[in-house]
């Protein structure tokens, strides 16, 4: 109970601090800076837990962060392949749901310009991997070890998926809902497969791909736009 307590703190803590850099939930900065700012955050959050373990005399600290078992290989390639499926599956929904997502549209420019054109593949790839291996052992690694032995499990993957979400705030609603749905897929891969790998490698998979091919197609439809015009001018 201490340490889901000291939890709870340090996450109040890191949303503290990205509220205050980016109060109006929204992407301000170059991807340079971004990915600076959240890597910087996302440490600070497992080292935090790492401390927290440390004092609560948790032997095995490595366990806390859900790398106790299914360490094998054959677990990156099927959360690689579990990756790619539901990335293609999102893109179908999506499809079908366009009408509706249009608000997202200058959101997801503002993103995109903030790619410098000659590395963003570069960049993308340093988000995906930044993204896929420390989030998951904060959320699916040690948040659900915790919850697992104090509530039913369905609570426990749920739990820790809203809390995913809600840690994408920068995205706006549409961004948390998302976010907490993939945290629940996620959570359901660990619980499965038994397996951290399972979710790292999916994460991976779905932001690495998903990025690229959403920046792929901005990028084409940027440039056939005219000279004076920008992709946020309507």
């Amino acid at each position: 109970m201490l340490q889901l307590l000291g939890f709870t703190f340090i996450y109040i803590v890191y949303l503290t601090i990205w509220i205050n850099k980016t109060p109006t939930f929204k992407q301000t900065y170059s991807v340079q800076k971004t990915f600076l700012l959240s890597t910087s955050g996302k440490t600070f959050f497992i080292v935090s837990l790492a401390l927290l373990s440390f004092l609560c005399q948790q032997k095995n600290i490595l366990a806390d962060f859900g790398f106790q078992q299914g360490l094998s290989f054959k677990y990156v390639l099927i959360g690689l392949a579990i990756g790619v499926g539901l990335l293609f599956l999102f893109f179908l929904i999506g499809g079908l749901l366009q009408h509706f997502l249009k608000n997202q549209e200058k959101t997801a420019n503002t993103f995109f310009q903030s790619f410098p054109p000659n590395t963003a593949y570069l960049w993308i790839l340093l988000l995906a991997i930044q993204a896929s291996t420390l989030e998951e052992p904060i959320f699916r690694g040690y948040l659900l070890n915790l919850l697992v032995k104090i509530i039913p499990m369905g609570a426990a993957v749920f739990i820790q998926a809203l809390l995913f979400g809600i840690a994408h705030f920068k995205q706006g609603l549409h961004g948390i809902l998302q976010n907490t749905l993939i945290g629940l897929i996620w959570g359901i891969l660990v619980i499965t497969f038994n397996s951290l790998l399972v979710s790292i490698a999916a994460h991976f998979a779905i932001d690495w791909l998903g990025l690229t091919l959403q920046y792929w197609t901005w990028s084409k439809k940027a440039t056939t736009l005219p000279q004076n015009k920008t992709p946020t001018e309507s």
